[in-house]
């Protein structure tokens, strides 16, 4: 589902419902309602990820890959910083549970951007690895298992967007 699914899945429905809206109210009252007392949190990440993007005019796109120049590091330790404080915020198990499962984007783009000589690197996979698949999470990547997708993580190999042939994979 990518980065705030249930986030977009949600707003788009009340969208559908009434186009007119308030956007803003509409995110403030999913975060809250989703993510808890924190959610508040997240908020400051979303707005400053979207400052980052219209200041400098960048346009994401579903097939970016996780070293995207979007993804700063700045805009990762924003990311992590709002998740800890919004997990910090919550005793619900299931509150911090969702908060958890929202922060894997942020630790999988983490992941395929460290050095593959970073000290402790294998050991934040197989983490990583036993985290997602806690979370009944199938699949990172189209046309991927999560174990292909650890496996090409764990030798440093980042596509954009591939498609399965009967003789292997081959770029779109």
């Amino acid at each position: 589902g990518g980065e705030f699914a249930e986030l977009r899945m949600w707003l788009l429905a009340k969208l559908m419902w009434n186009p007119v809206s308030d956007v803003d109210a509409l995110i403030d009252e999913f975060l809250t309602r989703f993510y808890g007392p924190g959610g508040h949190h997240l908020r400051r990440y979303i707005d400053g990820f979207h400052r980052l993007v219209s200041e400098k005019n960048i346009h994401a796109s579903l097939y970016d890959r996780s070293d995207a120049d979007y993804l700063t590091p700045e805009i990762l330790d924003l990311a992590d910083e709002c998740f800890d404080l919004a997990e910090s915020c919550s005793t619900d198990e299931d509150v911090i549970s969702r908060l958890r499962v929202g922060r894997f984007p942020i630790r999988y783009t983490r992941l395929f951007n460290m050095p593959l000589d970073a000290s402790g690197r294998s050991a934040e996979i197989d983490t990583f690895y036993s985290d997602v698949k806690a979370a009944g999470i199938t699949g990172l990547r189209e046309h991927e298992t999560v174990e292909e997708t650890i496996e090409q993580m764990r030798k440093g190999i980042v596509f954009s967007h591939f498609a399965r042939y009967k003789d292997g994979w081959s770029p779109i």
